[in-house]
């Protein structure tokens, strides 16, 4: 009996582990250059094309003559209430493998960019995206849709959820605030720690410096990052050019 019912919580933790956030979404995928990407949506308001750019009508905007260098797909067209006109969504793992979604209003003209692995678009213009590129650690993100733009929605904090350790040559210094001079601990190198929390309101490209640090033991301090390629943490890296 004992091994069957733990035979019953293995199924149970392996289903709820592959559990959309967002069950009620559709997925497609996108793979190109040995990369995958998702992008989860609502039938009512989106209609999937993913079609790669050499594919699409010479009529298209989208259309490409060749997809040697960088690769576009014509993801989907969106169109709710809150928007007069459709929306195009495009996708591009860029010239140096930075993958990005992209918005384009009725006119062709871009009104965002986000950089993102998987992205999940609800019917009312509420946009989620998640994945490690073109920054530090896995963010996730919410964003909303407006007349002509897309505006991040503010979080107190970005959430990083991060077992890692230091690394083996560097020890690091955890502060009870993010700019004042009183130390919580110095942890050393190669010791396990837990990525918390990171500042929010850093975009693309532009990364954070204040990290929320809890030691092996328990303690909790802010480590601040003034060389972003050189975090002194494992895992926490930019994941880019």
């Amino acid at each position: 009996m004992k091994h069957f019912f733990f035979a019953l919580l293995l199924v149970a933790f392996s289903a709820s582990s592959q559990t959309s956030p967002f069950p009620a979404l559709k997925k497609i995928t996108i793979t190109s250059f040995g990369e995958t990407v998702g992008f989860s949506y609502d039938p009512v308001s989106a209609k999937i094309i993913n079609t790669k750019c050499i594919s699409l009508p010479k009529s298209d905007f989208l259309y490409c003559e060749n997809d040697e260098m960088e690769t576009i797909y014509k993801v989907a067209t969106f169109k709710n209430s809150v928007i007069k006109d459709t929306l195009t969504i495009a996708f591009s793992f860029g010239m140096s493998m930075d993958p990005e979604f992209i918005f384009f209003n009725a006119s062709h003209k871009i009104i965002a960019r986000i950089y993102a692995l998987e992205l999940y678009m609800q019917s009312n213009g509420t946009i989620y995206s998640s994945g490690h590129t073109n920054n530090m650690f896995d963010k996730k993100r919410k964003f909303e849709l407006k007349t002509d733009t897309i505006l991040e929605v503010i979080q107190p904090f970005y959430y990083v959820g991060l077992t890692t350790t230091t690394t083996t040559t560097d020890q690091l210094t955890l502060y009870t605030s993010q700019t004042g001079k009183d130390v919580v601990a110095i942890i050393p190198k190669n010791y396990e720690i837990e990525v918390l929390l990171a500042e929010f309101g850093k975009g693309n490209f532009s990364n954070e410096k204040y990290y929320l640090i809890k030691t092996k033991f328990g303690l909790t301090g802010w480590l601040r990052v003034d060389d972003t390629n050189n975090t002194k943490v494992k895992e926490l890296f930019f994941a880019g050019d």
